[in-house]
């Protein structure tokens, strides 16, 4: 595996509070823009964003190139050959210089003032692990489901039944202590279900 040269040259390696890792693989370009757009919020100084491309066919690499040279965030760009989500995900954790590690699929977004409400909270609070509450849409923003496994806003919770109720790694911020250093394996070669 070799790093490629970041995309957006003027990026400065600094700690920043999140580091968010996304990784790639032939990812329609739509979803992507919309995935790195809405990462534009107030705090964006604060972000370490990271984007693996797994592999992708070049179609898909000249997409992701294209959105993300277009975006006016600091954005790593690294390739790496085919090996699932879990090894992009390994990878880019790698170069992560965040306090904490958001997991983000590239198909999926994020309201930009909750993530400005997720970096308040994790420089007054500093949890090990903070989960939140999602909603599944359509491609045309329906909400098709509403996933509110925390109605009741934030509280302290015991850390083992925060990870039981976590069906992906997408669900959750973790502290990068926590995983870095550790015993936590991510499994490779799966096609599905790699986030349990």
């Amino acid at each position: 595996m070799k790093k490629i040269e970041a995309i957006k040259s003027e990026y400065v390696a600094d700690n920043k509070v999140l580091s968010i890792i996304i990784p790639c693989y032939n990812v329609e370009k739509k979803l992507f823009e919309a995935c790195i757009s809405s990462l534009e919020c107030e705090e964006n100084r604060e972000l370490d964003i990271i984007v693996v491309d797994d592999g992708s066919e070049e179609k898909y690499q000249n997409d992701i190139a294209e959105v993300i040279e277009c975006s006016s965030l600091k954005i790593r760009l690294f390739q790496k050959a085919n090996g699932g989500q879990n090894s992009a995900r390994l990878f880019g954790l790698n170069y992560a210089i965040g306090e904490y590690i958001f997991f983000l699929d590239a198909d999926d977004y994020v309201e930009p003032s909750v993530l400005d409400d997720i970096i308040y909270i994790i420089k007054r609070k500093r949890p090990k692990i903070l989960a939140y509450n999602y909603d599944v849409r359509s491609q045309q923003g329906k909400c098709i489901r509403r996933c509110m496994q925390y109605p009741d806003g934030i509280k302290s919770m015991d850390i083992r039944q925060g990870i039981i109720n976590s069906a992906s790694l997408c669900m959750q911020i973790y502290q990068r202590q926590l995983i870095v250093g550790s015993e936590v394996e991510f499994p490779q070669n799966a096609r599905i279900g790699e986030d349990m």
